[in-house]
């Protein structure tokens, strides 16, 4: 069984897509199943999919009809047989080719159910990029208290944003029924916000880089910027 299902969905980004692909084939840690999930893409992505699936046998491919960006993710993780989750857009890449073996170090010494990553924000416009959640206190992190850990990020405005921001152990997911809510503004959000709720451990790791690349055009991802720990504590009151 894989440690990780790493799920990239995919919709017009034939320009972007083999560079994302390869940032992941490139990684130094290799066990790991990745699920390449076509939403209907019109352009040559799905057989740049199908191609690609071909040379590399832990490459899985579902081709679906257009739904956005929640039901691709959720046919993914309807699919994925590893112990933890990965989310990457396709117009999106892992920056470090040890970005994967950091996570596995982590979760071999802690076995969190939630680990956060370093994120940097790249401009395709003027050509730059910004870290924009990184440089974690990883000594409050290694306490092992939720609480403490969720105070020390929102204080520091690092709650994380987006589903490409966390790796999340699949057994909370498929426990808690935690999907990606269709025909909504904020897919992220929302299931951040339940899988922060469910999780018991949440760790963090410095040196895992996911590149997020800003003013793609008519790509299939949309992301919320933003989690608040008030709305988080909020959701703590809900029933299910």
């Amino acid at each position: 069984m894989p440690l990780f299902s790493v799920i990239v969905p995919i919709y017009k980004v034939e320009a972007y897509l083999e560079r994302c692909i390869n940032s992941i084939l490139s990684q130094t840690f290799k066990n790991f199943e990745l699920i390449l999930v076509d939403d209907g893409s019109p352009d040559t992505c799905p057989k740049l999919c199908d191609r690609l699936s071909k040379s590399d046998r832990r490459i899985s491919v579902i081709h679906k009809k257009n739904g956005g960006l929640s039901s691709a993710r959720n046919a993914g993780i309807a699919k994925a047989s590893g112990d933890y989750l990965i989310f990457v857009d396709s117009d999106d890449e892992i920056k470090n080719t040890d970005a994967f073996e950091n996570i596995a170090n982590r979760i071999n010494k802690f076995q969190e159910d939630v680990i956060q990553y370093v994120c940097e924000d790249y401009y395709l416009d003027k050509k730059f990029s910004i870290v924009s959640r990184g440089n974690f206190n990883l000594n409050i992190f290694n306490q092992g208290s939720k609480e403490l850990t969720i105070s020390y990020l929102s204080d520091h405005k690092m709650i994380p944003s987006a589903a490409w921001n966390i790796c999340v152990k699949k057994k909370i997911v498929d426990t808690y029924n935690i999907l990606f809510p269709l025909n909504v503004v904020g897919e992220d959000y929302v299931w951040i916000l339940k899988v922060l709720y469910y999780c018991k451990s949440i760790g963090a790791v410095n040196n895992a880089v996911y590149r997020y690349y800003r003013g793609v055009p008519g790509s299939i991802t949309t992301h919320i910027k933003a989690v608040s720990y008030t709305h988080l504590r909020a959701h703590e009151t809900d029933s299910y």
